[in-house]
């Protein structure tokens, strides 16, 4: 990928009268996301200056989300009836489940929060779980676990709820994703006919049950957007510890090149390393962890919209139509072509 990017990137005007190898400075870049360096040592290795490194790096970032943002990241959506069809087929082929395009949820990481002297706003980026600063960001992938949407820069504080009303793809669902479509969440966003969720209370539901047998396919699929998080997060170590850029506006250009790269990788078979990938299972299960003591926050932010002025615009939809829909699902569940194990032939046979 070094050289396709370098090929890119000459033809642009920023880095057109470089004092510094163009390899060089896209390979600091890329350093500089995949481990937690300070810019000194960096600066230091490549024999630049401070400043240089962080410009430059700023620049190379701003670069590859200008270049491969709507090919690796947007032109991933399945904004066509083929593209609709092949995506409900791959997650059918894992889950059983029919016409699901995208799995989306909510996760974060923690920053260094720049110098602003506005406390209001220093105080709405803290973690509800503990002190730290941390920015939210809102996700969606396909099956084969890329990101083709996604909203980022929440206050720590922010539900998933009030994240998923701006992203692109409910915003644009009713063209993105119609009747039978639907993407899959879990149980901390409302049931909607475009949004599907698990059965709530999965500890009361008895064995053998239609519910527990729909939430145990639709815990297989949905757990592809946890692992997302854990891949970025074990692929770039920014991401999964406390960092600092310059400003809020450095994180977010930061993140869409994680972003980029992390698409790349996957759609060119370039996978993780064994310790990574034990690395990715310890990441998924803490964002399990994260999300069962964010779902009685986010329960509440279900309702959100009942006493918020722009609710109707954010989720107009009913409950009931999801909850006729998740109805008829249960009726055209099919046993995955993927399973495998005893364990798992038994409960299909089943």
């Amino acid at each position: 990928m070094l050289g396709d990017i370098c090929s890119r990137l000459r033809g642009l005007d920023r880095f057109s009268t470089l004092r510094f190898p163009l390899e060089q400075v896209v390979l600091a870049a890329v350093y500089r996301l995949a481990h937690v360096v300070t810019v000194r040592p960096l600066a230091e290795h490549c024999d630049m200056s401070t400043g240089a490194v962080v410009s430059l790096t700023r620049a190379v970032w701003e670069a590859i989300v200008h270049v491969y943002w709507d090919e690796m990241v947007g032109g991933l959506r399945p904004t066509t009836e083929t593209a609709r069809m092949a995506a409900a087929a791959e997650f059918e082929e894992i889950s059983g489940i029919p016409n699901c395009i995208g799995l989306c949820d909510g996760s974060g990481h923690h920053i260094v929060f720049p110098n602003v002297d506005d406390a209001a706003a220093r105080e709405s980026y803290r973690y509800f779980k503990t002190s730290k600063p941390q920015i939210r960001f809102f996700a969606t992938c396909d099956a084969k676990r890329r990101i083709y949407d996604v909203f980022y820069g929440a206050p720590g504080r922010t539900s998933d709820a009030e994240m998923l009303g701006r992203t692109i793809m409910w915003q644009t669902r009713s063209s993105l994703c119609p009747e039978p479509y639907f993407f899959a969440s879990d149980g901390g966003l409302a049931l909607r006919p475009q949004l599907m969720t698990p059965f709530a209370n999965r500890d009361a539901l008895s064995e053998g049950s239609a519910e527990r047998q729909f939430n145990l396919r639709f815990s297989r699929m949905r757990v592809r957007i946890e692992q997302v998080f854990g891949i970025l997060k074990a692929r770039f170590a920014t991401l999964a510890q406390t960092f600092q850029l310059e400003s809020l506006e450095t994180y977010e250009c930061a993140f869409r090149t994680c972003v980029v790269l992390h698409n790349w990788c996957i759609t060119n078979n370039l996978g993780l390393d064994e310790d990574d990938e034990e690395r990715v299972e310890q990441l998924a299960e803490r964002e399990r962890r994260d999300l069962a003591a964010r779902r009685s926050r986010d329960r509440s932010a279900v309702n959100w919209g009942a006493s918020n002025a722009s609710s109707s615009a954010t989720f107009p939809d009913s409950h009931d139509g999801g909850t006729k829909r998740r109805a008829r699902l249960m009726t055209e569940m099919r046993p995955p072509l993927c399973a495998r194990g005893l364990q798992e032939q038994r409960f299909w046979k089943d």
